[in-house]
């Protein structure tokens, strides 16, 4: 119960930026001149608010993690691209493109218009609610036979393997083809050792309570350890993965009142916790930036975060062969479920990369449109709301069963249910990243990674040799 109404108490908070954010949305005409795009600024900011008060009882972080993106994504974007749209055009930028669309007022109004659809729809299924307490008791019950000693040997060796099939068999390598078949399972199959071992190594780090500068060291030191291998392959998706699931684990676990029991001996005043916070997020930047450089030769980070994360630097461009190309296909959301079970024609991604773009087909690189943009690419609006449903209820299962894990941490904090909470986290950060901001809505096997790893958690003894 406590739960629910810590939440209520935030509530209030994010209630008092909506209504900020809503009272400052007509001032839009006054630096645009342009009713439309203040109309619609206007209405996403009052269906934050909306919102915000008729799922009061069940508001929680993750709907409020699709109202930042959404304002990502919707009225910061406009502003760049009001103001700033050759922030957009980078070296990578393809000639045959004219920076007007970046400025096409109507391609603008669309964007907009599909987002505030994607919201209006995403957030009512997300907050269904579902007693998922049964479930999590059964499970829990598993027999525990799996008894390790699990430390940084483990995720060293596990990296070394990793590393070696993936240069030797171009596992997943971006921009090569893999030379073996069934590349994806193999890399899916490590990735759940690992996140198991690293949960592990986690958790002891929790355990210890020493002071805070030695559990954010630990878990930074396992996590570059354990992405090392797609770090140096040029991956960017893993590494982002593992530090937003970790940070959005931390702010979970100080919503319950139990996280004090964890962490009873920390001081985490906001003085002693602001520098290893900033201090990882600039690793990982810096890790991003690498990334990069390894896939291009360019190492840049706040103009990739512009132009891939955000979304309205491909999501205009698909819009724009989506309005004005005579020859844009013409699929259905059956279409969507040949592709999605039996891999049977283009995904979205892929053809905006391919037939777009101009890549060649043989390229395994994919560019990203966000999910809103290119569920189009399925029948129009049809495919729009019915993706925007079928994510709605994905998202809304593992949202149920979060709730239903941390109010079971309440009362009996264990191994298990801080797995089930990290795991929930870690799946719904890679949808949300793949899926949602990527928009590559046909990629479902790696769910697999966290529910094979939280599987091996069910069987693990909690020991003092853990």
């Amino acid at each position: 119960m406590k739960y629910y109404q810590k939440k209520s108490v935030s509530l209030s908070f994010f209630s008092l930026i909506y209504y900020f954010f809503l009272l400052l949305s007509p001032f839009v005409y006054f630096l645009t001149n342009d009713l439309i795009l203040t109309l619609l600024i206007f209405l996403i900011f009052l269906s934050f608010l909306i919102y915000s008060h008729i799922y009061s009882s069940r508001f929680n972080y993750l709907n409020h993690i699709f109202i930042f993106y959404s304002v990502l994504v919707g009225p910061i974007n406009i502003f760049f691209t009001y103001y700033s749209p050759n922030i957009l055009i980078t070296s990578n930028f393809n000639e045959a493109f004219n920076s007007n669309i970046f400025l096409s007022k109507n391609l603008i109004y669309l964007y907009l218009f599909l987002l505030l659809l994607f919201f209006l729809i995403l957030i009512p299924f997300i907050s269904i609610k579902i007693n998922f307490n049964k479930f999590v008791n059964s499970i829990l019950n598993f027999p525990k036979i799996i008894n390790l000693r699990i430390n940084f040997l483990y995720l060293i060796f596990l990296a070394l393997i990793e590393y070696f099939l993936r240069i030797k068999f171009n596992l997943n390598v971006p921009g090569k083809l893999p030379l073996i078949v069934g590349s994806g399972y193999i890399v899916y199959f490590l990735d759940s050792i690992k996140y198991y071992f690293f949960f592990i190594i986690l958790y002891k780090s929790i355990l210890k309570r020493r002071n805070i500068l030695f559990v954010f060291g630990n878990i930074l030191t396992s996590l570059i350890i354990f992405q090392l291998p797609t770090v140096l392959i040029g991956q960017r998706g893993p590494i982002l993965h593992s530090f937003f699931s970790i940070l959005l684990f931390f702010i979970f676990l100080l919503s319950t009142k139990n996280f004090a029991k964890y962490f009873k001996a920390l001081d985490l005043k906001i003085n002693k916790v602001i520098f290893p916070i900033f201090f990882s997020i600039s690793i990982i930047f810096i890790i991003l930036g690498i990334t990069n450089s390894i896939r291009s030769n360019e190492f840049e980070i706040f103009s990739f975060i512009v132009r891939r994360i955000t979304g309205i630097f491909d999501g205009l461009i698909f819009l724009d062969n989506y309005s004005y190309n005579p020859f844009f296909p013409k699929n259905t959301f059956i279409d969507f479920f040949y592709k999605l079970f039996f891999e049977y024609g283009f995904s979205p991604n892929k053809y905006y990369t391919i037939k777009v773009l101009g890549y060649p087909e043989t390229a395994v690189h994919g560019s990203a449109t966000p999910i809103f943009v290119n569920s189009l690419y399925y029948g129009g609006f049809i495919g729009l709301i019915s993706m925007t449903v079928y994510f709605g209820l994905l998202l809304g299962l593992i949202n149920n069963i979060l709730k239903a894990f941390l109010l079971k941490l309440e009362k009996q904090p264990s191994l298990q249910i801080i797995g089930g909470i990290y795991f929930c986290l870690l799946l719904f950060v890679m949808i949300f990243h793949s899926n949602i901001i990527d928009g590559d809505v046909t990629h479902w096997k790696f769910y697999s990674i966290p529910l094979i790893s939280f599987f091996l958690v069910l069987f693990t003894k909690e020991t003092k040799n853990f």
